[in-house]
């Protein structure tokens, strides 16, 4: 029996898992993500924090295992968010906190480099519409707020790399995170030397660039002390977390499409070349490197789609409200794989909580009386992305109550989701044939129902929900040889649970509502923008 390990080190929660090579779940363990949130909306994770996190997550995994079965995991593979990262000097000591991908105190050095660089060149280099998540404009932002940090700093890494780098010492980063920085040349599949000389960043300051599944290192005598893993353990390069679930769902060509339901909800469809083309670029999708070797992919969502659904229960339903991707989970405890879905979890209160909006957005009639809801609560996306757009609730009359919030905001979601795939159809030149859903949204039964009625189209779902950390572990099983290749993976662990079909009788009336919904981020575009221009005159004293 193979056994791998795969880590997700996702926004709101952390996850191992480990799997045989059959993808069945052998043991698992979940705690929340450790991470500061401030009053203006800025977020930053200690790193140091966030490392022993993650090895006590790691450590209460193989705790779960059968005495020495330890020892039979072959490799380990971490995924993790994109953008964010961390800055380390010479001793490889990190210089300051990780800024959250979502954080959006980079908006100024995001507008220099579409002023100086010009928007579509940037696309046609790097991929990537400039925007504040990226990991260019956040280097930028500890340059210029916090230079004595900045000058000690001698390398940068995403995430998962920098755990990596815990767990073996050494320093690389796969393609797919690579191309969340806005600092690759996807043609060149290299550093952009161009890019860094005009940020005034030191082409050193970028790790080697790796394939996913490629051996990174391995665990060293402080790591295996720490995570209870045999010193040795081969790990190799994870990537993207909705890049690493895509492998695990089997999203590895032409006409599939990924829907990953986390905080935010991405749109993922693969191509065989970066498609880098100007019309592209207006839609508003990031363009780059899929972990799957020589396949790259076509991106883009709802910032906060996971984010509305976590803001109404914790608003609304619960105020120690643990995240989304909690639902259904044992936090804070690892399980063998017979007992991981029974028994009574820690999570009851807020798998509670998303009873509670399920049942609530079922008593309301749809299009929630004639409640409208825009998802921008951390800006928009594609098919017109736009940081500084705002959540809207509009059509709110006196007779409106918690179940037409609810099922309005879940509609919302909804109708955002159909803007962005029939933007990502286009971008591709070609039609859907299947979306595959995956994540703790995936749960929620009504908004899939309600997603399938707006989007015209089923919805599949993948047998294992865990699909992030399972990727990973994928990748660690095609670097071990366990797996030939992605085609192999998928073959030996893809399952299917069930297909959820569209309501034929409420489609027209979904068709009607998004055709209002679409008239609602032009005419609210404006006052979003001078908002934002009044808070930044409140905040600076002007």
């Amino acid at each position: 029996m193979h056994y791998l390990l795969g880590v997700d080190v996702g926004t709101t929660h952390l996850k191992a898992i480990v799997f045989d090579e059959k993808g069945n779940e052998i043991s698992r363990s979940i705690k929340n993500t450790p991470s500061t949130t401030f009053p203006d909306g800025k977020a930053e994770q200690n790193p140091d924090e966030l490392w022993r996190a993650v090895a006590a997550t790691i450590a209460e995994a193989v705790s779960g295992m059968d005495g020495s079965d330890s020892h039979k995991i072959e490799g380990l593979a971490v995924a993790s968010v994109a953008e964010a990262g961390v800055l380390l000097d010479s001793c490889g000591q990190w210089l300051y906190p990780i800024i959250a991908w979502y954080d959006l105190r980079t908006i100024a050095e995001s507008n220099w480099w579409r002023e100086t660089v010009g928007a579509e060149d940037i696309f046609a280099v790097t991929g990537l519409n400039a925007d504040p998540m990226y990991s260019a404009t956040k280097i930028m932002w500890i340059k210029h707020n916090h230079p004595e940090a900045y000058s000690k700093a001698t390398r940068w890494l995403c995430t998962s790399d920098y755990i990596n780098y815990r767990l073996t010492g050494e320093m690389a980063m796969d393609l797919s995170l690579a191309s969340r920085t806005m600092l690759f040349d996807q043609r060149k599949q290299a550093w952009s030397e161009d890019f860094l000389n005009h940020a005034g960043l030191p082409t050193t300051l970028m790790p080697p660039t790796v394939n996913s599944g490629t051996l990174v290192g391995r665990i060293t005598r402080e790591a295996a002390r720490i995570t209870g893993l045999p010193e040795g353990v081969p790990v190799f390069a994870g990537g993207h977390d909705h890049l690493c679930g895509a492998l695990a769902a089997g999203i590895i060509g032409t006409g599939l499409v990924l829907d990953s339901i986390g905080t935010a909800e991405s749109l993922l469809g693969v191509t065989d070349t970066p498609k880098l083309s100007p019309e592209v670029h207006k839609m508003g999708f990031g363009v780059g490197h899929h972990v799957v070797k020589d396949k790259y992919y076509i991106m883009g969502g709802t910032l906060s789609a996971g984010a509305s659904i976590e803001w109404l229960a914790r608003t609304f339903i619960l105020k120690d409200f643990n995240g989304l991707n909690s639902a259904g989970a044992d936090a804070n405890r690892s399980s063998r794989a017979a007992t991981a879905h029974g028994g009574d979890a820690s999570g009851s209160e807020t798998r509670d909580a998303y009873r509670i909006i399920e049942s609530l957005a079922r008593e309301s009639t749809p299009c929630a009386r004639g409640l409208f809801f825009l998802p921008h609560l951390r800006g928009s996306g594609p098919p017109r992305r736009d940081p500084a757009s705002r959540g809207v609730f509009i059509g709110l009359r006196a007779h409106h109550s918690l179940p037409e919030i609810i099922r309005a905001t879940i509609e919302g979601l909804c109708f955002e989701l159909r803007s962005g795939l029939e933007a990502l159809e286009a971008a591709m030149g070609s039609n859907v044939r299947e979306i595959r859903a995956i994540g703790g949204g995936a749960k929620n039964r009504f908004w899939l129902e309600t997603k399938s009625t707006v989007l015209g189209r089923p919805v599949k779902l993948p047998g294992n929900p865990e699909s992030v950390a399972l990727g990973a572990a994928l990748l660690a099983g095609i670097g071990a040889g366990i797996y030939r290749d992605e085609a192999d993976a998928v073959k030996n662990t893809y399952r299917e649970l069930e297909q959820v079909e569209p309501n034929s009788d409420l489609q027209p009336i979904y068709d009607s509502a998004y055709s209002i919904y679409k008239s609602i981020y032009p005419a609210t575009s404006e006052i979003s923008h001078s908002i934002e221009a009044n808070l930044k005159r409140l905040e600076s004293g002007s």
